[in-house]
């Protein structure tokens, strides 16, 4: 009976896995145009913001596939004037239950670096 229960469980756990990895470490990173000369002068206050992009598997059909770079433009955007991240961090992770639903999910981590920077309107 204990035999059934462990395999029991060793397959639940394997089904309702997910998995979570850190794809990398970055000094500074941004989807915006900035020359080197703003980035000398930006400035931080060296508190932690979050950005997330989510994709779900509905079934087994996935809605599909979450971008690292929408995520950091989330998380860049939550200052105002922010143009880039200084040490980001960008994880993965999903979990899945087989044909119920799933998610996987993109998260960049960092400072926002804030720069005066004045908008170019066209």
């Amino acid at each position: 009976m204990k035999k059934i229960v462990l395999a029991s469980s060793v397959l639940v756990g394997m089904f309702l896995s997910g998995c979570s990895h850190r794809i990398a470490d970055l000094t500074y990173v941004s989807t915006k145009n900035i020359s080197q000369e703003e980035l000398a002068t930006a400035t931080s206050d060296n508190e932690r913001v979050k950005g997330e992009d989510s994709s779900h598997i509905i079934i087994f059909i996935p809605t599909g596939n979450p971008s690292a770079e929408e995520a950091l433009d989330r998380a860049i955007e939550q200052r105002k004037g922010g143009v880039a991240l200084k040490n980001a961090t960008i994880h993965s992770s999903w979990f899945y239950i087989p044909y119920i639903y799933g998610k996987t999910t993109i998260t960049v981590e960092g400072e926002v670096l804030v720069t005066l920077r004045k908008e170019v309107k066209y």
